[in-house]
């Protein structure tokens, strides 16, 4: 891992910020924001649906590859509400198995390119098949696949790297998952 001039951390082919974001995500905030200031996205004329019921205590989500469908990680509960965009409701919870941690709810979720899932939860790493609602603990991920309450998972753009972003740790862990080799490495930032 190392940095780039504009204090971008560079882990593999994934760049994050200080806040776990890529380049990608911070390009498409900066652009959004300057079209704003000047005028170019009329925000008065923004109509705002109604929300979607989902879970409790919504804290993390990942739209599908296909734009079709939302899963959010429900910090309230031990489910990942599955929702259909095109019908703006939720069509199930999938339950997750409860762990031994306090902290142990889904808080964080990026979808892989590979019909899989990655939720952080407050106390480990759990995989989700997508197709079936599976999940499982995966152990390989970090210290015996174990997180920290507030980690943060994200995608790249092909969806073939999630990064985490382990907050409230003075090692300053990072850990890459690459659905190619279907595995976890760890890299140490401070």
């Amino acid at each position: 891992a190392n940095s780039d001039d504009y204090g971008l951390l560079v882990v593999g082919d994934t760049q994050l910020d200080q806040a776990g974001r890529t380049a990608e995500w911070r390009a498409a905030y900066e652009e959004f924001v300057a079209s704003v200031q000047r005028g170019g996205i009329p925000l008065g004329t923004v109509t705002l649906e109604e929300p979607i019921q989902v879970g409790a205590q919504p804290a993390g989500l990942d739209i599908t590859p296909d734009g079709t469908g939302l899963y959010v990680a429900n910090s309230g509960g031990n489910n990942i509400s599955v929702v259909s965009l095109a019908r703006r409701v939720e069509l199930r919870k999938v339950a997750v198995p409860t762990d031994t941690h306090s902290n142990d709810r889904p808080y964080s979720i990026a979808i892989a390119n590979n019909s899989g899932s990655i939720v952080a939860f407050g106390g480990r790493a759990m995989e989700l098949d997508l197709g079936t609602g599976e999940s499982t603990h995966r152990t390989d991920a970090g210290p015996y696949g174990l997180t920290t309450p507030r980690t943060y998972v994200r995608a790249s753009g092909d969806r073939s790297t999630i990064t985490f972003a382990m907050s409230g740790t003075s090692a300053g862990i990072l850990l890459v998952y690459r659905t190619s080799t279907n595995t976890f490495t760890q890299r140490n930032i401070s």
